[in-house]
């Protein structure tokens, strides 16, 4: 591959695409999904300076304002994004996405991910692959079914997988809606709809 430049980012391109299909799962059938609604396209909203903490590595969700749902659902997307080949085990996302969802649906993530590192993890680790979400943007919109303690955000952001070794795809533009739910004057992420 060193001699062929072109085979080696095909490469590259494969094994990022088996990381995005499902490190953190054994499989399509057992990832975590919404109900079938149709996909929200990214909206022009608040851009990133969302804060953009470090979740699960420091515990550090201080910097999140947990009365403004967009910056915890901006937080969430952070934390359910990212991975890395030295992640434990394909559970290491649930400690990092906790603070930011109610119990339920942390149940429900936690019940519906594998613990088992299957052939996309695996290709994940073997290439030293690391995904992150940039370019954070969310929106209410108009439309969205809210009240005082339910609200829709329309989360829109950039997936990048990059090789410890170097090089990576380029960023994918992906897009997710959020249910958040208000309890204790705090906003957490009750159910993901739509998610790339």
């Amino acid at each position: 591959m060193r001699n062929n430049p072109r085979l080696a980012h095909v490469v590259l391109a494969a094994a990022t695409a088996l990381l995005l299909s499902g490190c953190s799962q054994s499989g399509p059938a057992s990832r975590p999904s919404g109900s079938a609604q149709p996909s929200a396209s990214p909206a022009p909203g608040r851009e990133s300076p969302l804060p953009s903490p470090s979740p699960g590595s420091s515990g550090n969700t201080e910097v999140v304002d947990f009365t403004d749902p967009e910056q915890v659902a901006a937080a969430y997307v952070l934390a359910f994004v990212k991975r890395d080949y030295t992640d434990p085990d394909p559970r290491a996302y649930l400690q990092n996405v906790k603070p930011y969802t109610t119990a339920g649906y942390y149940k429900r993530l936690h019940s519906s991910t594998s613990d088992h590192c299957d052939r996309y993890c695996q290709a994940g680790r073997k290439n030293h692959l690391r995904q992150s979400a940039d370019n954070v943007g969310t929106v209410i919109p108009p439309e969205a079914p809210r009240s005082s303690k339910k609200v829709w955000v329309q989360v829109s952001y950039e997936e990048s997988t990059v090789s410890s070794h170097g090089g990576g795809a380029e960023p994918a533009p992906k897009g997710v809606v959020l249910r958040m739910q208000k309890s204790s004057g705090k906003w957490r992420v009750a159910e993901k709809m739509r998610g790339s």
